[in-house]
């Protein structure tokens, strides 16, 4: 795994006072700061308004911690990170995943003082225990979230993982066809001429309120992965994207058989939700068909990669890779945090499914590549 080492931290970023930064966590709050930065230069490329990001949480689980940074009374930077909570108690376990390119926004030449600012201001938070940060190894925040954070001050701990999926686009439909294997590539024809022998039709510009019906409507047919509160949060995020995909297959009678929604940025589209109707049409491939149909239509308009948001399964898995990330766990050398993340270790197989899953936000999941960076 790379290192980054070209980039130092100040000792005090800000330190005459032209620097500052304020967390923000209200709704209202965030409404102010998204009209103030929705039409700034340098926040053009990615979705990530504030407001985008408020509907990307889920509420009773997450609680929006969003830095605002200033040079002076000029906002030069954004941080969008979040506070783990259960059962209505912040936990003091700060989040942000910075491998998509959305997790700062900023002045490209005042990149790493936003970076240091905010990071500086939530760990003035007293409340605050831990921070998780999804990285690239040897990217500017990799080197400067280690860089600020010694081994004498902080527990720290890296360990590389899989999450964002990126498949390649080629040059025309065809070649892409061909780079697939025999039986994917057979698949992808197969049950195309069979969706379009039933009359069905892709639709590569639904409305946000057609896509919700048909999406709510799937629900109630149990389609797999789906979920009222996962649904919610799509839509949410749907609504205040720049560029929302919106496509889907309808029926001939009008009804959507798939959808799939998520947004473009730069020469990419990327993917957060599909929801097929497995139900009624089980022998139908559906989620091949919808897809083969969007890469195509990517294809024409000169996009050259498609992200799968958290991952991607067969078929098309073999023919991506997963971004390069690591999750860096920094955490407070308090003593009382250190007592609960070591009962936390010694009794986690002790604990109910549910609390499980939160103990690996307390204490990393050992694995092979892991590896404690102050060794």
């Amino acid at each position: 795994m790379a290192i980054a080492t070209t980039w130092a931290p100040s000792a005090r970023p800000g330190a005459d006072g032209s620097i500052t930064a304020e967390v923000l966590s209200t709704p209202d709050e965030i409404a102010l700061l998204s009209k103030a930065v929705r039409h700034l230069p340098w926040n053009q490329e990615y979705n990530w308004d504030p407001l985008f990001y408020l509907a990307s949480i889920e509420e009773g689980l997450w609680i929006p911690r969003i830095v605002s940074v200033k040079n002076r009374d000029e906002l030069v930077g954004v941080l969008f990170a979040k506070e783990l909570q259960r059962f209505g108690f912040p936990l003091g376990i700060i989040y942000a995943d910075a491998t998509m390119g959305g997790m700062l926004i900023s002045k490209e030449n005042l990149r790493a003082k936003v970076l240091e600012a905010a990071i500086q201001k939530i760990w003035a938070l007293r409340s605050v225990r831990a921070l998780r940060m999804l990285v690239c190894p040897g990217s500017l925040e990799d080197a400067v979230v280690r860089g600020m954070c010694p081994p004498q001050s902080f527990d720290i701990f890296q360990e590389d993982l899989r999450n964002h999926a990126v498949l390649n686009l080629s040059a025309t439909y065809e070649l892409f066809l061909e780079r697939l294997g025999k039986q994917t590539r057979r698949n992808f024809r197969y049950y195309r001429r069979r969706s379009e022998a039933a009359g069905q039709k892709y639709v590569e510009e639904m409305t946000l309120e057609g896509f919700r019906a048909s999406a709510f409507q799937m629900l109630e047919k149990n389609v797999v992965g789906g979920d009222r509160s996962g649904l919610d949060r799509a839509l949410g995020m749907l609504a205040h994207a720049k560029l929302p995909v919106l496509v889907g297959i309808r029926r001939p009678d009008g009804e959507y058989v798939s959808i799939l929604g998520g947004w473009y940025e730069g020469n990419r589209a990327v993917v957060f939700c599909q929801m097929n109707n497995e139900k009624d049409y089980p022998n139908s491939s559906l989620s091949i068909v919808l897809r083969g149909y969007f890469i195509e239509s990517l294809i024409q308009r000169g996009y050259l990669d498609l992200v799968f948001w958290a991952g991607i399964g067969k078929p098309l898995l073999r023919h991506s890779y997963f971004i390069p990330t690591s999750v860096i766990h920094l955490d407070r050398t308090r003593l009382d945090w250190r007592v609960i993340r070591r009962l936390v270790k010694n009794f986690k197989w002790l604990l109910p499914t549910r609390l499980n899953i939160l103990s690996d936000w307390i204490v990393p999941t050992i694995r092979n590549e892991a590896r404690e960076m102050h060794d």
